[in-house]
C-alpha cells in the first residue's frame, strides 16, 4: 500500500464544553490495504484538554443565551418536589428544613443555569429570605405572613380589575414590609410596582409614574436588568407614560 491509497480528512468536528474537555471526531477516508481487506473506516476520538489545539477552531464557543438555559427533565422534577417541600416547611415554620430545601434548589439551579440566571437569582433570594425569617421574632414573622396574605388578596382583586381595592391591599402589604425590610429590598419594590400599576388604571399618572420609576430602579439594581420582574416593571412604567401622553418617554421605557 502506498500513501496515495490512504487518504484521511476531518469530516466533522464537534466541540463539547459540558464536561470540561473537547471531543474532536476524525473520520478517515477509504483506503486499500491490498489483498481482500477492502474498505476500512477509522474513527478516532481525541479528548483534548482545555488548552488550545491546532484542530480546534480559532473562534471561542458562543455562550448559550440565558433564556435557553433550561433544567433537564430530572432536575426540573427535583426542583418541583423541593419547592413543594419548601412551601410546606415555611407554612409550618420548620425553618431548618426550609433552609435545606432552599439551598438544594439553589445548588441545582446554579449548576444547571448559572449564577446570573434569573431563576438562580430567585433561588438565592429564597435562601436569604429563610435566613431572614430565622432571625426574626414571633411578631415579625406574623407581620410577614400577614403581608404575604395581603399581597395575594391584592393580586386577586387586580385580576378582577378592582384596582382601588387592590391598591388598598398592596398598600397594607407595603406598610407591613416597610417595618421589616429596607426600602431597596425587591419585596418592597414589588409593592410600589403593584401600587403604581393600580394608580395607572385609576388615571393617577403622576403618582403612578413616581412609584413605578422607584420600583424599576430598585428591582433592576437588586435583580439585574434581565430578570422578568425588572422587565415587567419597566413595561408597566412605559404603559403609564403612554397613558399619560408622554410618548417619547414611553418608547424609551419600552426599549
Amino acid at each position: 500500500m502506498t500513501r496515495a491509497h490512504f487518504k484521511t480528512w476531518i469530516s466533522r468536528r464537534c466541540v463539547r464544553q459540558n464536561a470540561g474537555f473537547s471531543a474532536i471526531v476524525l473520520h478517515s477516508g477509504e483506503g486499500s490495504y491490498g489483498c481482500g481487506i477492502g474498505r476500512m473506516i477509522f474513527c478516532l476520538v481525541l479528548l483534548v484538554g482545555s488548552g488550545r489545539s491546532s484542530l480546534v477552531a480559532d473562534d471561542p464557543p458562543i455562550p448559550m443565551p440565558m433564556y435557553q438555559r433550561h433544567l433537564s427533565d430530572t432536575d426540573a422534577l427535583r426542583v418541583e418536589q423541593l419547592t413543594r417541600q419548601l412551601q410546606q416547611a415555611l407554612s409550618t415554620e420548620n425553618l431548618g428544613d426550609a433552609n435545606r430545601f432552599a439551598n438544594d434548589i439553589l445548588t441545582i439551579r446554579t449548576w444547571s443555569q448559572g449564577q446570573g440566571h434569573w431563576s438562580t437569582i430567585d433561588a438565592r433570594a429564597d435562601v436569604a429570605n429563610v435566613r431572614q425569617l430565622k432571625s426574626w421574632n414571633r411578631q415579625q414573622r406574623t407581620d410577614w405572613q400577614a403581608s404575604v396574605q395581603a399581597y395575594a388578596a391584592g393580586d386577586k382583586l387586580y385580576l378582577r380589575q378592582e384596582f382601588t381595592a387592590a391598591r388598598g391591599e398592596f398598600e397594607k402589604t407595603l406598610a407591613l414590609r416597610s417595618k421589616l425590610l429596607p426600602e431597596t429590598h425587591p419585596d418592597v419594590a414589588r409593592c410600589h410596582w403593584q401600587i403604581g400599576s393600580c394608580l395607572t388604571w385609576e388615571g393617577k399618572f403622576a403618582e403612578a409614574e413616581s412609584r413605578l420609576n422607584s420600583a424599576a430602579a430598585h428591582l433592576t439594581k437588586a435583580l439585574g436588568e434581565f430578570h422578568p420582574d425588572s422587565a415587567l416593571c419597566l413595561s408597566s412604567l412605559a404603559f403609564c407614560l403612554q397613558r399619560a401622553g408622554k410618548l417619547a418617554a414611553a418608547v424609551d421605557a419600552y426599549e
